[in-house]
């Protein structure tokens, strides 16, 4: 009789160690303060979502899971849920992406979508976390509607306005490090060109021969640098910079 023997030690440490992980993860998922939820890579089909997610959305655990994104009619934009899908199955990660979603009450949250790719339980999910902006595009509203209206005639909108506006933005956030344009990658900085130009997504898309969707996400990139939820806003960054777009003669490199 022959018999052989294996050491199974290693593997049941590597197996303990992968269900305590697991465990952490779960308990933190929980506890966060931050609205969560874990998806499948394959159809954004809702796995899990915490505590969080449920009171600030106001639907029950049992609404959601099993459904796609798209099926919860979740986002204001039904095409949101397709151009998650895409920028997550390119790079597999997702950096503050600014859309609205619905309250089971009717209620409409302006929110920042984060997502990062992960594998829980052997199968390939990804994390997902929003950021209720609502109070704060609330308080800005009237500023932003203000620039907006100057923006349809630029001509007049002076330096000395353009400085006011950005000693505003940056009381209300102390500490933030300076960006300059020489920070911003040649796509962003193409798109803050045209956007100062008046272009559209869908029209910066075709002067640069990009699709749509990365072009959004080029300004979802450059909104997360700037430090900015707008377009107005981002085009009073680019002035207060000198850069009025890519044919300005007042350019400079920040």
């Amino acid at each position: 009789m022959l018999f052989s023997f294996m050491d199974l030690e290693p593997r049941r440490k590597a197996e303990d160690a992968l269900r305590q992980s697991e465990e952490r993860f779960a308990k933190a998922f929980q506890m966060t303060p931050v609205p969560t939820l874990v998806c499948s890579a394959d159809a954004l089909r809702v796995m899990e979502v915490n505590e969080a997610f449920v009171t600030t959305t106001g639907l029950a655990s049992e609404e959601l899971l099993g459904k796609s994104l798209d099926e919860t009619g979740l986002f204001e934009d039904r095409a949101a849920h397709t151009r998650i899908q895409d920028a997550l199955r390119d790079s597999g990660v997702l950096r503050s992406t600014e859309l609205r979603i619905h309250r089971k009450q009717g209620e409409l949250l302006d929110c920042l979508l984060s997502a990062e790719s992960l594998t829980l339980h052997g199968q390939p999910c990804h994390l997902m976390a929003l950021l209720d902006i609502t109070d704060r595009k609330r308080s800005e509203m009237e500023l932003v509607g203000a620039i907006e209206t100057v923006m349809q005639d630029a001509s007049w909108f002076s330096q000395t306005l353009i400085e006011k506006l950005a000693n505003v933005r940056r009381g209300n956030a102390p500490g933030a490090e300076a960006v300059a344009l020489a920070d911003l990658t040649a796509r962003e900085r193409d798109a803050l060109g045209l956007m100062c130009e008046g272009l559209s997504d869908k029209e910066i898309a075709t002067r640069l021969g990009l699709a749509t969707n990365t072009v959004r996400n080029h300004v979802a990139s450059l909104y997360s640098k700037i430090d900015v939820h707008s377009r107005a806003e981002a085009i009073v960054w680019a002035r207060e910079r000198g850069y009025f777009g890519s044919g300005s003669s007042s350019q400079k490199s920040g």
